[in-house]
């Protein structure tokens, strides 16, 4: 009897670990990429073709005040290790604040021109964004790490180019305040953990067969939704839970008719 007391907690430690099973059998791949290039433009007048490229920190504000003006930042990343046809699961931005005068709802956006280098652009010559904020976040706080959604923009751009520019502005109007972030150049090793970084998680999906004779004219099925790939798992996931299940009633069911034979032989 004791051994079947084993026997139920090793199949109940199975089913109960089952879903860590589908996890790494399913394991996404996330990644770390930090800016190739960051600098920030500053429309006050004197500084409308001054570049900012190289400086420890990135500049965001949003006035009409001439010592102030309007300042936006501009982050490249470069993308390349990521598989053109992948299904990107999650994408972040992060971002470490390093001054806030005043609380700034910071919107990120897209650029689809990779074409600025880092030691040039100026507010003079800085590309256009397209469309919409594509999420904004409530900056308050000195030190402090904030991230934003960039999802969308990821999806939208992996199975065609690998190169990204995002933009960031204040979505705030402020005659006087202005933030600073950290950028990628740091002056000393244990301060680079506050770069921008953009977290990238996302799925290979799983390679379709080639086949060369094509006569026979048999279509050969293609997922083209994300749910497609993910329908595999989750099949595989409910077969572990019910095979588990069927384990932990079998071995109930014979320890029950063990129990019942034992006590038959002891009367």
């Amino acid at each position: 009897m004791q051994n079947s007391k084993y026997i139920i907690l090793f199949l109940a430690g199975l089913l109960l670990f089952s879903p860590y099973w589908v996890v790494v059998v399913n394991a996404s791949n996330a990644k770390e990429y930090y800016p190739v290039s960051d600098s920030f433009v500053s429309s006050i007048e004197s500084e409308i073709h001054s570049n900012f490229g190289g400086q420890s920190y990135l500049s965001v504000a949003n006035s009409d005040n001439m010592f102030v003006g309007v300042k936006e930042i501009y982050l490249k990343f470069n993308l390349n290790s990521i598989p053109s046809d992948s299904i990107i699961e999650s994408a972040r931005l992060y971002m470490y604040s390093s001054i806030v005068s005043e609380t700034h709802r910071i919107g990120v956006y897209y650029c689809p021109d990779d074409e600025w280098i880092e030691y040039e652009i100026s507010w003079s010559n800085k590309p256009s964004i397209v469309g919409e904020v594509v999420d904004s976040v409530l900056v308050a706080k000195n030190d402090e790490l904030y991230s934003w959604d960039v999802k969308s923009i990821v999806s939208s751009i992996i199975p065609s180019k690998q190169s990204l520019t995002l933009v960031l502005r204040s979505e705030d109007f402020s005659d006087s305040s202005w933030l600073w972030f950290h950028s990628r150049d740091q002056d000393y090793s244990w301060m680079e953990k506050y770069r921008p970084m953009l977290k990238v998680t996302y799925d290979k999906p799983p390679s379709q067969p080639q086949t060369e004779d094509t006569s026979n004219n048999q279509e050969s099925y293609i997922p083209e939704t994300e749910s497609d790939y993910t329908l595999a798992s989750q099949i595989f996931a409910i077969f572990i839970v019910l095979g588990l299940f069927t384990l932990i009633f079998i071995a109930i069911t014979y320890i029950r008719r063990s129990r019942k034979k034992s006590n038959t032989l002891a009367t």
